[in-house]
């Protein structure tokens, strides 16, 4: 899932704090933007709309409070997973392909060791 900066910023906030933030405390938070109520509630209804934040309290109008709808490991597996969708399965392959190399070569190796007893006892 692709975050803006903007959106990313509040997260980073929600997950620092790890507790449901209210727009003023999401506005505090984030000293050193330039939001104004309006532009952070189009903000927040937008990360509602994608899903990665929701509201805590839908009963109240006003003060509501907002939280993640993930954490931040949650975050870093999806970005991951994102850049690198076939990781998964292609560990898996390369898994099972090793390990039916290691069961030949541990059958090679016992018919060899079989065949040189059998020279032996010849």
């Amino acid at each position: 899932m692709q975050i803006s900066s903007n959106e990313f910023k509040i997260m980073q906030l929600l997950w620092d704090e790890g507790r449901p933030l209210t727009r003023a405390e999401i506005l505090k938070g984030t000293e050193g933007r330039n939001w104004n109520p309006a532009s952070i509630h189009l903000i927040l209804n937008a990360m509602i709309s994608k899903g990665i934040l929701k509201i805590t309290d839908e009963e109240k109008k006003y003060g509501r409070t907002y939280e993640a709808c993930f954490g931040y490991d949650e975050y870093v597996r999806g970005q991951l997973q994102d850049i690198f969708p076939n990781c998964a399965e292609q560990g898996r392959r390369l898994r099972t392909r090793l390990s039916r190399h290691a069961l030949i070569y541990r059958e090679a190796r016992c018919t060899r060791y079989d065949l040189q007893r059998q020279k032996e006892n010849a």
